[in-house]
């Protein structure tokens, strides 16, 4: 369906979803990563038609905040489904959720936490969150006693054989890499079982695109490492940036003169404040091309992308250069995909926006 087919007769911003461009990813990966699994977070994408793809290729899904799963999970597949609890919640109101969850790995931070989540999930298996600096986002078991704690765990016969650890962007990549590979060699040392390590947070992914030759290094230890023991790291931009398209309607104009440039400012009714949050905060790439039935003369000029607020935040880029449109004219975007329809800012006032835009979902679905 061409991009005028889709925006004709539609009047507020709305998405595009393209299920097929999970199996091409799938053979992008593989090509990349070799042997390294990917595991999606639930908070990448709200659209269940992705997440039930994922699930066909025998993915794992997680979450650290289980809302976001929640709000899928009616519409989800569960037959052959591997979800795992990475929160570590123990408050107890949140433990009685769980049993009807479908859940069956959890993360925990220590033995003695598996107590509380054995009592309502018996069959669960369990992973040992290992802090890899002194950062206060990086919490779990210190790095010296992670080995022993597995130890132990397999003395009382419990279900903890594997280590889950958090890469929160590239340059933590090589702490990380070099912490996995103690352990596992210490482990090994030790007669210690290790099934299995984990890395969440977008630290590998970033890693992965380096060219950079200390980069390079990290990631094929990494490679190496995952020909020995199970790796699976966190793939959820990898699969979801680019399964979305992103139109935006075009609701205001104007021109800024002087006698040395002329600079053009859209206002769209879609900005930082719903599906662009995310790309905003991590600085993504963003291209908006132009979308109208009108002729266009092929001129381009300086550009400027606003939301529908007053809120000077609001702004999706200074940098552009497009033809001159007009009021009811589209901006389409590609490539924004990753938790443009769950990360978002959900204040009172952008609420009936954000509705509104989920409530225009068109779900092409171009299955092969």
């Amino acid at each position: 369906m061409s991009d005028l087919a889709l925006v004709a007769n539609r009047t507020k911003s709305f998405f595009v979803i393209r299920t097929e461009v999970i199996r091409q990813q799938s053979a992008a990966w593989k090509a990349s990563y070799g042997s390294i699994h990917p595991m999606i977070d639930f908070v990448a994408t709200s659209q269940p038609e992705l997440l039930n793809e994922l699930k066909k290729l025998g993915y794992k899904m997680y979450f650290n905040e289980k809302v976001y799963y929640d709000q899928v999970a009616p519409y989800l597949d569960k037959d052959g489904l591997v979800i795992a609890d990475l929160s570590s919640n123990l408050a107890e109101e949140y433990l009685a959720s769980l049993p009807k969850s479908g859940v069956s790995i959890v993360a925990v931070e220590s033995v003695e936490d598996t107590t509380m989540y054995r009592d309502v999930l018996s069959d669960a298996t369990f992973l040992l969150r290992v802090a890899a600096s002194d950062n206060v986002f990086d919490c779990g078991c210190c790095k010296e006693e992670a080995v022993r704690s597995l130890e132990v765990a397999k003395e009382q016969g419990i279900s903890l054989s594997s280590f889950l650890f958090l890469c929160p962007s590239a340059k933590e990549a090589d702490v990380v890499v070099n912490l996995m590979e103690s352990l596992y060699e210490e482990a090994k040392a030790k007669e210690v079982f290790v099934d299995a390590m984990y890395v969440i947070g977008e630290g590998i992914q970033e890693l992965a695109a380096q060219t950079d030759a200390a980069s390079r290094a990290t990631f094929a230890k990494l490679q190496r490492l995952a020909s020995h023991v199970s790796v699976s790291v966190d793939g959820s931009r990898f699969f979801i940036a680019n399964a979305y398209t992103i139109y935006t309607h075009i609701i205001g104009k104007k021109l800024k003169t002087n006698k040395e440039s002329r600079r053009i400012l859209y206002y769209t009714d879609n900005g930082v404040y719903c599906s662009f949050f995310n790309a905003h905060i991590h600085k993504e790439p963003i291209c908006p091309q132009p979308v109208t039935q009108r002729k266009l003369s092929g001129e381009l000029f300086d550009t400027t992308v606003f939301g529908p607020t007053c809120d000077s935040i609001d702004n999706l880029g200074d940098d552009f250069k497009l033809p001159e449109l007009q009021i009811d004219d589209w901006l389409k975007y590609e490539g924004n995909g990753y938790r443009c329809s769950n990360y978002s800012a959900r204040s009172e006032e952008h609420t009936s926006e954000l509705q509104s835009l989920e409530d225009l979902v068109c779900r092409l679905l171009l299955e092969k």
